[in-house]
């Protein structure tokens, strides 16, 4: 096992690559200023640190998705973790990285001493850092220089205020900066919602909470190969719920089933959920739900199915007049379909909506201005497909067209009819059609 360096002191840092100690719980560090290089070290720290990276930071994988963010990265680091360095198989590089290293003992009894703990960002793994704008590594390079001007200017009353207010003032950008990226990371983090969806369901069902007990976020983040400050954020961000409030809504609408099912005791219902003791999952339910189990479970059963039978009713009713609707409103239809059509063609043939690379029932809803649901619903009433099954059936007709009106490859219709390679296209269309692509352009 490797052994792990403990580093106490700002000073300890210091020393450790040659640079000078401007205070003793603080200081401002320039990695191209180090006079001396660390092959390799495995390191315990005890103080905060932040460092910028003004350098490519390479391409990170998130959900799907790769991201190449090449304008600087901020890494952070709170006391107690460990961090190491490793360039035993080649030269140590000279990096630009500069930072920040600030001992809990400067902000103790401070504002940001109070909060600290608010910047979830320093239990961050290295690959969740945050990668900055032009704009942002601007701003976050301005915060770290006034730090330095503060730590260079005579000590007087003033000084550790200023110095721990720009400290703070530093880390709320990064907070603002880290919102942004989530942001920025749409896609991939509804990817992570819909997975941790599934493992929600699969911990429950598998019955994994009979012998694990109640879920945590920590298990859920390990799965989704995230540290737990970063996932619970994203779920913040995501959901509105933290990740532990997700967690117990989703016990609470289990129970909620398993209780009226009428088959399981409540003190069994406790058991499978993962509760030590029924008592825990009774104060639980109360507070979410506002009743004891036991009071839930003699709720008026009949009166309940009544009511669902009167709402089901209701729902049929709208679903009988929404097709009456679509009927009486024939002609207006068939202007949509035409108007979707253009759309389609417009895509695949002029290439007038360059901005979409594919098309989706919420974009084509949006340019017809309807809801992506009533424009569902709208076109099987009236083509009797659904809207991928249209698109596939779209794409085969101007595949056609063009095999017989056009001198295209067939490696250019499948690239520009957006199929994953020519060979799938080729197949799918000798599915369709009966025939390959190049059968279909010369038959016999």
């Amino acid at each position: 096992m490797d052994e792990i360096t403990k580093i106490e002191t700002v000073d300890q840092y210091d020393q450790l690559f040659g640079l000078e100690t401007l205070h003793p719980l603080v200081n401002v560090i320039d990695f191209s200023k180090a006079t001396r290089s660390v092959e390799y070290i495995r390191m315990n720290i005890g103080f905060y640190c932040l460092f910028l990276k003004d350098a490519k930071c390479g391409d990170l994988t998130y959900g799907r998705k790769n991201y190449d963010y090449q304008e600087g990265t901020v890494v952070c680091m709170a006391p107690g973790q460990v961090s190491g360095i490793d360039n035993r198989n080649r030269p140590a590089p000279r990096t630009k990285s500069i930072g920040v290293l600030f001992h809990p003992d400067l902000i103790r009894g401070t504002s940001l001493g109070q909060h600290i703990k608010n910047y979830t960002f320093f239990s961050y793994e290295v690959n969740e850092a945050l990668h900055l704008s032009d704009q942002e590594r601007e701003i976050v390079t301005d915060c770290i220089h006034k730090i330095r001007i503060e730590l260079e200017h005579p000590i007087d009353k003033h000084s550790k205020q200023l110095i721990v207010r720009n400290i703070e003032l530093l880390l709320d950008y990064c907070m603002r900066f880290y919102e942004r990226q989530f942001i920025t990371r749409n896609q991939a983090n509804k990817d992570i919602i819909v997975k941790f969806e599934q493992l929600l369901d699969e911990y429950f069902q598998n019955q994994v909470a009979i012998t694990e007990g109640l879920p945590s976020v920590k298990y859920f983040a390990d799965k989704a190969c995230l540290s737990p400050n970063y996932f619970g954020d994203l779920i913040k961000k995501e959901t509105g719920k933290t990740a532990q409030e997700y967690i117990q809504c989703r016990i609470i609408e289990l129970a909620k089933e398993r209780i009226l099912e009428g088959v399981q005791t409540v003190s069994q219902v406790a058991y499978e959920l993962g509760f030590q003791y029924p008592q825990h999952f009774s104060r639980l339910f109360k507070k979410h739900v506002g009743c004891t189990p036991n009071e839930y479970k003699h709720i008026d059963r009949h009166s309940k199915k009544i009511v669902s039978t009167y709402i089901e009713l209701l729902l049929d009713y709208c679903v009988r007049f929404y097709e009456r609707q679509f009927i009486t409103r024939n002609e207006v239809n068939k202007k949509i379909i035409r108007q979707f059509d253009k759309i389609i063609n417009n895509h695949f043939e002029t290439k007038l909506v360059p901005a979409v690379d594919v098309l989706s029932n919420e974009y084509c809803a949006n340019v017809l201005h309807l809801s992506p649901e009533y424009f569902n619903d709208l076109l099987k009433h009236e083509t009797g497909k659904s809207f991928k099954e249209y698109i596939e059936l779209k794409r085969f007709e101007i595949a056609k067209e063009w095999l017989l009106n056009t001198d295209k490859t067939v490696n250019q219709i499948t690239q520009e009819l957006g199929f994953q390679n020519p060979q799938y296209f080729s197949r799918l269309f000798k599915k369709v059609t009966g025939c390959s692509p190049n059968d279909f352009r010369v038959p016999n």
